[in-house]
């Protein structure tokens, strides 16, 4: 699961619009839109959030690395992949 998808499960969870959420974590609800899109989460918003979710700021913490390590596996097996294609086609 992505952050995004783990902000929006929790914020569906508690019943709250992206609005309520907005003011409940002292986030402008554009914001929230964003990051429950996948776009980049900041430091500062990371406290923030937790408290308007309800959840500790480690449980986003870990969510955000879990987030990340993902990121950079799937990066990881495309450039594999793009370099397996290469080496293909070079013995052709």
């Amino acid at each position: 699961m992505s952050f995004g998808s783990f902000v929006t499960k929790n914020r569906l969870k508690m019943g709250l619009s992206r609005r309520q959420l907005s003011i409940l974590s002292q986030i402008p609800e554009l914001r929230v839109n964003r990051i429950e899109q996948g776009r980049r989460l900041y430091a500062d918003e990371v406290p923030r959030l937790a408290k308007g979710l309800g959840v500790s700021e480690s449980e986003i913490l870990v969510r955000v690395d879990q987030d990340h390590a993902a990121q950079i596996e799937a990066e990881r097996k495309r450039t594999l992949e793009q370099a397996l294609e290469r080496m293909q086609h070079e013995e052709n």
